[in-house]
């Protein structure tokens, strides 16, 4: 995160303007001075290289900082496919009001009410077809893109459809150092204390704006850049701002049964740019159903079909699947001692697929098959759950296994008698039912894991993602997997995990609990995290790094600002570093110092880098909804090598999530959490992740969110920031 001077984010109403709104009339601007600025700078050191900045002017080229090496995030850009060439319906109906509803694919003034200007009389400017822009040299719009060599203004302006109030939203982004204001008919309204911005192009993720406004018809906001290269992607909504979280999820949906609707169970295939997301649903039966996306982040529902011959079972006869030929095979258990298998030409109709039946097992059940394709050997495996025995009876002997079988040929038709056991938790663990559900195996880099999610080891029953590592370039058949390892990815409330390769990348999906202290089975999709292979073998987890882009929609807070309130111990800072020093014991920390960030949050992306130079330190942020008394903590335990997030409520004190983190040191520790409701997800050194619901679904939600920092001992916060997190609404935009 850049280290920025930025100014805050303000939602406000302008009741100054009220008497003048209610006449409703447009109001042209002849004079806009400007006499004071908000300077934003950044002290985050750039590269010394320049590019030409190709929608400029082609008379002119202007140069922007940028690194000496390539944007790692190109190579992540396929996996996020996004229609921006094909032009919204024109339709002035709706609350919903993008500037890329107006620019996208056309180049016509007044498209769905937005304008293309430039002077202080705010003048239409002329169609350059040419060059697939407004304006000349001097001054023109391409797309979100506005440039003006500082003579003229140049204005992206909205033309309200009717009265009412307006919430205006967006991100701008410096591409060379450039001035920005927003105006109601001429007259300045943001910033509400100074006459323009002052942009920084090192504030990479661009400043996210938000306040509201009383408008009739007609009226017009202008977004106003007055000198310099940005980019101006401004989002209006009529009445109530609408941010539908990227944790996808149904809300106040039922079966006729009355089951809640959510998602359980997911089973991911990518073919051809589009993740198929197949689900299991939470109607008491496990139904399949799918949704499908061509960026993992935005999902629609999609039918599928039994069709003749039909799969022997109506529900879940689609799990994991395998491309053979032209056809997708998928397996799943048809009873207690057979796996059947179904198949498809298209990935939404599938019927029986009768040759490739698998035969009865030896054991008393089995369940869950996977099917894949181990090119070592150049034949179809499944894994899947073998049971000596199912008795979960106080006194029962419950003893599950993993085997492994193989096909006879290079297809997936016909299977070797025999089989392979992988794993045996024979009646493991206190609950004496250690069940390893949804298992897989993964070919990653130059070494095979078996993945599983083993149940009954939470509150939520359903496992966290277990791995267990092979050694590197050593056949499956050639490795005891008994004794392997068990090892982590995440932590307890990312709920029967699956990975699936997308490119030469690795991603994973599981469910998040929408009850925190339950059982109860299913919740929302996880965002994807790419799963990526260390040195040593072991498996890393982070936001990739175009999906890190795209989730930050502009900075909001910045330390450097200032306005930390010491809560409680002693704060010293100096620039964008605070020291935290604890003192006094409170909320079950020996010594805490407490730093509390100004104003109140909702829906955002919090990251610091941060030390703990004391070898029992621990060191994080506080978050809480300021209508209730319950905290939530997110922190690092350096003494126990521990990644936390712990809610401290009236009803009492509950660890959330947990992870053990491997750390080579406690200086310099690279933080992120995302802040969605009640979901909160971390990351550590773009190699660690934990997500948490903090807070059961649509109770006490962190909508109104006071952010500290915290530590028990010393520690030290440097470059700490708050930017808004994307919603569906916005985050292609």
């Amino acid at each position: 995160m850049p280290r920025s001077f930025t100014k805050k984010l303000i939602v406000f109403t302008l009741a100054v303007f009220l008497a003048f709104l209610t006449a409703c009339t447009e109001v042209a601007s002849t004079n806009q001075t400007t006499t004071t600025s908000t300077t934003i700078t950044s002290s985050e050191p750039t590269g010394t290289t320049t590019t030409e900045v190709t929608t400029m002017p082609t008379t002119t080229t202007v140069t922007t900082p940028t690194t000496t090496t390539e944007d790692p995030a190109l190579a992540y850009l396929p996996f996020y496919q996004h229609d921006d060439t094909t032009p919204y319906p024109e339709d002035l109906s709706g609350s919903l009001f993008k500037a890329s509803m107006g620019y996208q694919g056309m180049l016509e003034q007044g498209y769905n009410n937005w304008y293309y200007e430039a002077t202080s009389a705010f003048t239409e400017l002329v169609p350059d077809p040419a060059n697939d822009r407004f304006g000349t040299d001097s001054a023109n719009i391409r797309n979100a893109i506005l440039y003006t060599d500082g003579a003229d203004l140049v204005s992206l302006t909205f033309k309200a459809p009717r009265s009412g109030t307006l919430i205006v939203t967006g991100n701008v982004t410096a591409l060379t150092g450039s001035t920005f204001y927003v105006a109601l008919n001429g007259v300045k309204v943001y910033p509400e204390s100074e006459d323009q911005l002052i942009l920084s192009p090192d504030v990479i993720q661009g400043y996210y704006l938000e306040f509201s406004l009383e408008v009739c018809a007609t009226d017009r906001i202008e977004f106003v850049l007055s000198s310099g290269l940005a980019k101006v992607q401004p989002v209006l909504m009529y009445d109530e701002l609408i941010e539908s979280s990227l944790y996808f999820d149904y809300n106040n949906e039922y079966f006729p049964n009355t089951y809640p609707r959510h998602i359980g169970d997911v089973h991911p295939f990518y073919y051809e740019g589009k993740l198929y997301m197949y689900y299991l649903e939470t109607n008491g039966r496990y139904t399949v159903a799918l949704l499908e996306s061509p960026n993992m982040l935005l999902y629609s529902e999609k039918q599928l079909n039994r069709i003749s011959p039909y799969p022997s079972i109506d529900t879940y006869y689609v799990l994991g699947i395998a491309k053979y030929q032209d056809k997708f095979v998928s397996y799943y258990g048809a009873s207690a001692v057979a796996i059947n298998s179904s198949v498809s030409t298209d990935l939404y109709n599938w019927s029986a697929h009768n040759t490739g039946e698998v035969p009865a097992i030896d054991n008393a059940t089995g369940r869950d098959p996977y099917v894949f394709y181990d090119p070592d050997i150049d034949r179809y495996r499944i894994i899947y759950i073998s049971y000596y025995s199912r008795d979960t009876s106080a006194d029962g002997d419950f003893d599950a296994a993993l085997w492994l079988l193989t096909s006879e040929d290079a297809s997936p038709e016909a299977w070797a008698s025999g089989h392979k056991e992988m794993l045996r938790l024979d009646n493991a663990g206190a609950s004496g039912r250690e069940d390893p559900e949804v298992p897989q195996m993964a070919k990653i880099g130059d070494r095979w894991y078996l993945i599983t999610s083993i149940y009954s080891r939470s509150v939520h029953g359903v496992g966290r993602l277990s791995y267990f590592k092979g050694e590197a370039n050593t056949l499956i058949d050639d490795e005891d997997w008994t004794t392997k390892t068990e090892q982590f990815i995440d932590g307890e409330d990312i709920c029967a995990a699956q990975l699936v390769q997308i490119g030469d990348k690795w991603y994973m999906f599981g469910w998040i609990p929408n009850n925190t202290i339950s059982s109860y089975w299913g919740g929302a999709l996880s965002i994807a995290r790419e799963v990526y292979q260390l040195p040593n073998g072991d498996l890393a987890t982070r936001f990739d790094p175009y999906m890190t882009k795209l989730l930050n929609q502009g900075l909001i807070y910045d330390i450097a600002q200032g306005g930390l309130t010491t809560v409680q111990g002693e704060m010293l800072q100096a620039e964008d570093n605070v020291t935290l020093i604890g003192s006094d014991p409170r909320y079950d920390f020996p010594d805490l110092a407490e730093a509390r960030v100004p104003e109140n949050y909702k829906r955002v992306i919090v990251d610091f880098t941060l030390s703990i130079p004391d070898p029992d330190g621990k060191a994080g942020i506080i978050l809480k909804n300021e209508e209730y008394a319950t905290r939530h903590f997110v922190y690092i335990d350096r003494a126990a090598s521990m990644l936390y997030v712990y809610s401290r409520t009236v009803e009492g004190n509950l660890v959330k999530a947990s992870l053990r983190i491997d750390l080579d040191s406690y200086d310099d520790i690279k933080v992120e959490v995302l802040v969605d409701g009640s979901i909160v997800d971390v990351f550590v050194n773009g190699t660690y992740s934990l997500a948490a619901r903090v807070t059961t679904k649509g109770y006490q939600e962190l909508t109104n969110t006071a952010i500290s920092l915290f530590a028990s001992g010393e520690a030290d916060f440097t470059g700490f920031a708050i930017s808004k997190l994307a919603s569906q609404e916005n985050v292609f935009d």
